[in-house]
């Protein structure tokens, strides 16, 4: 394998790159004796960009992935260029737009010396579940490794990935774009259940022995805690970071642009409710052309995913 080139093994991140990012693919080797009917995609996305794949034995999967939990398939492709936090944020916020945003869409985890591939890929999983934006940490790999993305079950394939060369500078970067920086330290008073609608927020993990360093702790908006029994010293950190983002998704917090702007799904939206309440008061003999009056702007809104489900369906839609 080159300097140009990186592995991944295991059947949902091979998957998830067939799916994605199947250009990216330059060649792939699956069990002979494994079953293959779900690999289907993989290979009919190897044949139609011409890239070789063959049959071998697990004992050379085991050696092309330098593991033994390759699941029996291992794909070579190419390197992932290095993300930049401005792009990637521009990234995250365009996904505002996407039908399939859910509240967590504008939620990142930034980890302070945390470097265990399978907590990172555990937490890359976690944040595709939810629909985060993305994770950031320091240091000079800029791509997770084929444990992690094992590990991350093809999570990986759909959040943001950056890696910076300092974590201060990219939480002062997050902040300047209106996101809320909030440090996971349980020596904290305030509870992460507390904290309420954020509005966009990176949460702020640190390592599970040294905790949060003093230089990213300063950079903090505020110090949170998960509070617990008490009967151990600490969760697994992507335990940690699977509530917060939970606590993100629940709390349903989506960022507004700023400036009244609005997309066009939601100028759609909106026509569409101000039509039908035109209607409405027409039936009443009320004055359709009422002005309502309308909250302050803010600079993000709470949205409720399960009455705006229920309004489509009642619209007609879905």
């Amino acid at each position: 394998m080159s300097k140009k080139e990186a592995s991944i093994y295991g059947r949902r991140a091979c998957l998830a790159v067939a799916e994605r990012r199947p250009n990216h693919i330059l060649r792939a080797f699956y069990s002979d004796h494994g079953p293959t009917k779900d690999l289907s995609p993989l290979l009919k996305a190897c044949a139609q960009q011409k890239r070789p794949y063959r049959a071998v034995s697990d004992e050379e999967l085991e050696k092309l992935s330098g593991s033994k939990h390759h699941e029996g398939v291992v794909i070579f492709t190419e390197r992932r260029e290095r993300s930049y936090l401005g792009d990637a944020i521009e990234r995250a916020v365009s996904r505002l737009e996407e039908p399939s945003a859910t509240p967590a869409v504008s939620t990142w985890v930034a980890l302070d010396d945390v470097a265990n591939d399978h907590n990172l890929g555990a937490i890359a999983r976690s944040l595709a579940w939810f629909g985060g934006a993305g994770l950031v940490w320091e240091g000079p790999r800029p791509q997770l490794s084929g444990a992690a993305l094992r590990v991350a079950q093809g999570g990986a394939e759909e959040v943001e990935l950056v890696a910076v060369p300092s974590l201060t500078r990219a939480l002062e970067e997050l902040k300047s774009k209106g996101v809320r920086v909030l440090g996971a330290d349980q020596g904290a008073t305030r509870s992460a259940f507390d904290v309420g609608d954020v509005g966009p927020v990176c949460w702020v993990l640190g390592n599970e022995q040294r905790g949060l360093s003093s230089e990213v702790r300063a950079c903090c908006d505020e110090l949170i805690s998960i509070p617990g029994s008490g009967l151990v010293e600490s969760m697994n950190v992507s335990v940690s970071a699977g509530i917060l983002i939970a606590q993100s998704y629940q709390a349903g917090a989506r960022p507004r642009r700023r400036g009244g702007a609005v997309s066009r799904g939601e100028r759609g939206e909106r026509g569409e409710r101000g039509e039908r309440g035109a209607r409405r008061a027409g039936k009443r003999g009320g004055r359709p052309d009422r002005q309502e009056r309308r909250p302050p702007q803010l600079d993000y809104e709470i949205v409720d995913v399960s009455r705006a489900r229920r309004s489509k369906r009642s619209d007609g839609e879905g």
